[in-house]
């Protein structure tokens, strides 16, 4: 599925395809409404948890990635990295999305990350066509899309995004556990700083 593209070069992949199929097989013809109720944030944010994982593995890099999800098909797909600037994987998804490309709110953009944007993403994301974002683990240390519309400003307000946040968040933190872990940086040897808490709390508590 990873290989699948587009004529422009970017991944594209029809997920709905193999849930039609799986309903088909099983004769479960309602099986597709039930699964995009319940668990289409869980789908996709398997593929970004994938971004995540491959930050981590191939390049040592910190385990954040995010996919931009339209009309059942990947559009868009970013992870962390130091090979350009800013590296930030919801950035890099947004650039492969949209780049040569114009959509609006309306066409019900979604962006999955791994972990809460900062703000410099955040701020990229209000001014993009993301009409929902999605976000598996808290960052209290530099997240912002948890904070209420009211707290930006009020040219943001219209279009300001759907935010949710949790979904299969164990799993993200599992991975930042792991490299914190194997992290030599002072960063993570700030017991103060909240997202080290956060992290070693829930290592110390077998997560």
């Amino acid at each position: 599925m990873r290989d699948a593209t587009d004529d422009k070069g970017t991944v594209a992949e029809p997920i709905w395809s193999l849930v039609k199929a799986m309903a088909t097989l099983t004769g479960q013809r309602d099986m597709m409404s039930g699964i995009r109720s319940m668990g289409e944030d869980v789908i996709y944010m398997e593929f970004a948890l994938q971004e995540a994982k491959d930050a981590l593995i191939d390049d040592n890099l910190f385990p954040a990635g995010a996919v931009v999800s339209l009309n059942g098909q990947i559009i868009g797909r970013g992870r962390k990295t130091c090979a350009v600037h800013p590296g930030h994987a919801e950035i890099l998804a947004m650039k492969q999305a949209f780049e040569g490309r114009s959509y609006t709110h309306a066409d019900g953009i979604v962006l999955y990350s791994t972990i809460e944007p900062c703000v410099m993403c955040f701020g990229t994301i209000l001014y993009s066509p993301i009409q929902r974002v999605v976000y598996a683990m808290e960052d209290p240390w530099a997240g912002v899309a948890h904070l209420p519309k009211s707290m930006f400003p009020i040219g943001n307000h219209e279009n300001f995004p759907i935010v949710t946040g949790g979904a299969l968040r164990e799993d993200a933190l599992r991975l930042v556990k792991e490299y914190a872990q194997r992290s030599g940086k002072a960063f993570w040897q700030n017991q103060d700083n909240p997202l080290v808490k956060l992290v070693m709390r829930d290592a110390r508590d077998g997560n």
